[in-house]
């Protein structure tokens, strides 16, 4: 079911949960039970199809005890995915600049003008 909602589109930002091992079934606070694909089905599905996951640094994480990445991300055709990341640099500057001294501006831009961004095999590996 997920790839099949990815491949409707060229480009999509999104946060995702994925099992750092075999896939989990978890039931949540609300009692309702997730599942979370194993990160590696999904990197190996995703170099088939030939697009790229970027992840941003600063707002994602690995959960060692769960054994579970959780990513804010873009998805796409690689072009797709710079031309992204460039133009949320572009206005994450300008609005920094826009609203200097404005109340509430760092919230506002979860205090990071220029996120870092990584492959997700590399966020992945550098975070293990």
């Amino acid at each position: 079911q997920f790839f099949n909602i990815l491949g409707k589109g060229t480009f999509g930002v999104f946060d995702y949960s994925f099992a750092l091992e075999e896939d989990q079934i978890a039931t949540i606070g609300t009692g309702k039970q997730v599942s979370y694909l194993s990160y590696s089905k999904f990197y190996d599905e995703m170099n088939k199809r030939g697009l790229k996951m970027y992840v941003k640094v600063g707002s994602s994480k690995i959960d060692h005890t769960l054994k579970r990445a959780w990513v804010d991300c873009i998805y796409g055709e690689e072009n797709l995915c710079k031309d992204y990341m460039a133009l949320d640099k572009e206005i994450r500057v300008n609005l920094g600049i826009g609203l200097a001294g404005t109340d509430g501006s760092a919230r506002l831009l979860n205090r990071d003008l220029d996120p870092e961004w990584l492959e997700i095999n590399e966020f992945i590996n550098n975070n293990l």
